[in-house]
């Protein structure tokens, strides 16, 4: 269907799911503090920042809908006041550091090969939805006169150098990100785009720096600032790539901590949107196959928050029904997605799997650009979440555009896999880690066990990305066959 031919979600599907999600809460929780920075100054610095985002979110009156107000003593939730002594002294200590990272002797050379990381490597991670490219081509641009988004962005490269190189010291980042913490904080009041834009970098880099399943405090810091400065999926030009860069990443710190997103469903479009409305607009208005490729973010989104969510579904009859709602008018619109990928979205060539090949037992699955690679494993991710939390009492039938193999849970997970084998861009390979940990959770063969830790330590070994962790929870999972 072309962008001139209406609608691509019926009247009936509009109906059911402005009922299914006619009130939708999302519950925040406290993170866990279990952080591992290779430097405890790492800690230090990001609850100093995190101290000051509170304070500027305060200072702005922004109320989150499901977060509990702000404490007056300027504590962040869940922080003691003994974590705020700890966060006042951070300055001095990073001041009596035996070694202090030589931030203001940045050599132009090394500053230039920190730029070319960054384009090479860094930007496409962070445009891999945007087809206009923003972190590559306006965020440097922007950074020329804005101290504390240089700093960000050569923190975030130099980081990405040292995980790709376990040989170079921490450091050189721990010493851009001091600079980049030191010259934002005045900023964080004016909340313009180069202030959020250095938030998000910052965000990325401790994405990096900190355990998987202690994002949540991390994601919460900008998730506060992207809603005091009423920055949405739909802002336009810079503000809306990064908008979507933390959506992704807000998405993965729901299904690790089993919370729902820091930013409210309702807020990622504009300030409580419907989640008719929001389908609508996703496939008539945002224009281009990237914001296709959102929309299966927002989908992503909507699963977790969902499925965490629900409440007691057990004893409480009323939870229930309205989980049984939500579940299905979510299957129909995940399907719907699938059925109605523009051409772009689509493979450019299939294969199904060889059953002799012992090497790739998965099926080669060729995409043209990384929004249809990770597009299609978020696709597969909704469905296999969806299907594991299936309600017994809905009945799944096949149709023109639900064909059976949209239920089984192997296809899906087999699909995911398949993908990640046979396309190697780094951003959607990042962002297809979760998928590929939920697929390969299903696998039973030790070939196909073989062939995803081999794509896991290739994404690690390639992109610097931590990928060891879900290696070794696979194989602990798979037991003696691993």
């Amino acid at each position: 269907m072309t962008d001139h031919e209406g609608p691509w979600i019926s009247q009936d599907m509009n109906a059911e799911v402005s009922s299914a999600f006619s009130n939708d809460p999302v519950m925040v929780d406290s993170p866990s503090n279990g952080l591992y920075y290779p430097s405890h100054a790492y800690k230090d610095l990001q609850q100093n920042l995190h101290s000051h985002i509170i304070e500027t979110a305060r200072n702005s009156g922004l109320t989150r809908h499901g977060t509990p107000d702000l404490p007056m003593s300027g504590a962040p939730h869940g922080m003691s006041g003994h974590d705020l002594d700890t966060v006042g002294r951070a300055a001095a200590r990073l001041e009596s550091m035996t070694h202090p990272p030589p931030t203001k002797t940045l050599k132009e050379q090394r500053e230039i090969e920190l730029w070319q990381n960054y384009f090479n490597e860094v930007a496409p991670w962070l445009d891999k939805f945007d087809n206009q490219r923003h972190f590559q081509f306006s965020i440097p641009v922007m950074a020329k006169t804005c101290p504390h988004l240089r700093y960000s962005a050569l923190a975030l490269s130099a980081r990405q150098q040292e995980r790709k190189d376990p040989s170079r010291p921490y450091t050189e980042s721990l010493g851009l990100y001091q600079e980049a913490i030191q010259n934002l904080v005045p900023e964080l009041e004016t909340m313009s785009t180069e202030v959020i834009a250095s938030s998000v970098l910052l965000c990325v880099l401790e994405m990096i720096i900190v355990s998987p399943k202690d994002w949540g405090r991390h994601l919460d810091g900008c998730a506060i600032l992207l809603q005091a400065a009423n920055i949405t999926g739909v802002s336009g030009g810079v503000n809306q790539a990064l908008f979507w860069c933390f959506a992704r990443m807000d998405v993965w710190g729901g299904y690790l901590s089993d919370n729902c997103t820091k930013v409210p469903l309702d807020r990622w479009l504009s300030s409580h949107v419907p989640m008719s409305t929001a389908v609508n607009l996703f496939k008539n208005e945002c224009k281009g196959f990237d914001a296709y490729a959102n929309y299966a973010v927002f989908l992503s989104a909507s699963v977790v928050n969902v499925i965490n969510g629900r409440g007691d579904t057990v004893s409480n009859p009323d939870a229930r029904a309205e989980y049984v709602a939500r579940w299905k008018a979510l299957w129909d619109l995940v399907e719907d997605w699938y059925s109605s990928r523009p051409v772009e979205m689509q493979p450019l060539l299939s294969y199904p799997a060889s059953f002799d090949d012992y090497d790739f037992p998965f099926p080669k699955i060729l995409y043209g650009n990384p929004p249809a690679t990770n597009g299609n494993q978020l696709y597969h991710f909704c469905a296999i979440r969806l299907l594991q939390e299936k309600p017994k009492e809905v009945v799944l039938r096949s149709n023109s555009h639900n064909k059976k193999s949209a239920k089984s849970l192997i296809w899906h997970a087999r699909q995911i896999c398949g993908i990640a084998a046979s396309n190697s861009h780094h951003g959607a390979w990042i962002n297809g880690l979760q998928p590929l940990w939920v697929a390969g959770k299903l696998m039973s063969h030790p070939s196909e066990h073989r062939a995803i830790l081999n794509v896991l330590a290739r994404i690690e070994n390639e992109s610097g990305w931590a990928t060891k962790w879900r290696a070794d929870e696979l194989k602990e999972y798979w037991g003696a066959d691993a």
